[in-house]
């Protein structure tokens, strides 16, 4: 699910090369990345930062704290900005090196931070449990 919701929520910003599924020729993206260059980023961190805010009153009513969750996503967006992004030094690799590390960063980017985000959700809530357990 939270892949999924990533999936959409980076529709805006795609140059149209979003694809719908793995090998798709069906592509999707608004192309803020185009129009508005380093700006998109900050787009996304004020997004970020909206969606945080709403999460940490919801949670708080609920006597959950947030802080370690909005410290990981802070981290995650610093490092994904225009100017620290590891994925500027994987496109100056040789091929195929930059696809293939590419691809492995991006598939562990749409799993291991969520996995991250829930790990830390369901340690302060005991009526939490892994849906696989």
């Amino acid at each position: 699910l939270c892949s999924m919701l990533h999936w959409l929520a980076d529709v805006p910003v795609h140059n149209a090369d979003l694809a719908l599924y793995p090998y798709s020729d069906i592509k999707f993206g608004w192309g803020w990345w185009a129009k508005y260059g380093e700006w998109s980023w900050g787009i996304e961190v004020a997004f970020m930062a909206v969606l945080l805010a709403y999460a940490w009153v919801k949670s708080k009513a609920q006597g959950v704290n947030l802080t370690w969750q909005v410290l990981f996503l802070s981290f995650t967006a610093v490092n994904m900005s225009p100017w620290l992004s590891p994925m500027k030094h994987v496109a100056t690799l040789p091929e195929p090196w930059a696809h293939l590390i590419y691809g492995f960063l991006v598939t562990v980017g749409y799993v291991i931070p969520p996995l991250i985000l829930v790990w830390l959700y369901a340690r302060q809530r005991k009526d939490v449990t892994w849906y696989w357990a």
